[in-house]
């Protein structure tokens, strides 16, 4: 295992540790604690904790719309 997926397997592992040891705290609240504890000590730490956190807890942006190829060949039909 080479040293970039042995640290992302650990912060992951935080991450896993952090959700399920805080059942009743919700994500946002995670992020807070994580900036207000975690972050004076360790500010790279932190950041990288608040990313993978914002990753799981932001929605992922909706797909591309898909171009509507039959109507762009009837307008060059009628035109």
């Amino acid at each position: 295992m080479d040293q970039d997926s042995s640290a992302t397997a650990w912060i992951d592992g935080i991450i896993k540790d952090l959700i399920h040891s805080s059942t009743s705290v919700s994500i946002p609240q995670l992020i807070h604690n994580v900036r207000e504890i975690i972050f004076p000590c360790n500010p790279n730490l932190a950041s990288l904790l608040e990313y993978r956190l914002r990753s799981i807890s932001d929605p992922a942006p909706p797909p591309p719309p898909i171009p509507a190829f039959n109507s762009r060949r009837r307008d060059k039909a009628r035109g």
